[in-house]
């Protein structure tokens, strides 16, 4: 026998919807309500935050399967994915910006990103990040200009 919704921890809340409503529309779920409980209506109203946040047929797809219950939402999942989104894409953010967009410290910002450099992907530096060109690249090609003795 499988765990009921209200046995569901946050981490497990995100499955079970991602699977049922798709991960984009969880994941907003997460950014709107992570870190609180989310009641889902057995009859959500057009006009209601669940309607707005994911649109009328997700809200009654989960109002159809779990229409009067409670959930826990996850809250550093959510944050953590979006750190990693604004870390990767083609122009990524700086890091100030990234932590007020997710609503989290530029400390936070800065663990999430070493997290994932530790799992050995490479995030692109924001232009406003250069590289500090004083620091030697040890993993580079050595510099031609200068001689080992």
């Amino acid at each position: 026998m499988g765990a009921s919704p209200r046995d569901s921890t946050p981490i497990d809340t995100l499955g079970i919807f991602a699977a049922i409503i798709g991960e984009d529309a969880a994941l907003s779920l997460v950014v709107r309500f992570g870190g609180r409980k989310l009641y889902i209506p057995k009859d959500p109203p057009s006009a209601g935050e669940l309607v707005e946040v994911i649109g009328e047929h997700a809200a009654l797809v989960l109002a159809r399967r779990f229409g009067g219950t409670h959930f826990e939402m996850p809250l550093e999942r959510g944050k953590r994915e979006r750190i990693i989104a604004f870390s990767t894409q083609a122009k990524p953010l700086p890091v100030r910006e990234i932590a007020r967009r997710v609503g989290c410290t530029e400390r936070h910002v800065y663990q999430v990103r070493r997290q994932y450099l530790r799992n050995g992907v490479a995030l692109p530096l924001p232009a406003d990040e250069p590289a500090d060109r004083r620091q030697l690249d040890i993993f580079g090609p050595a510099d031609p200009t200068t001689t080992e003795g």
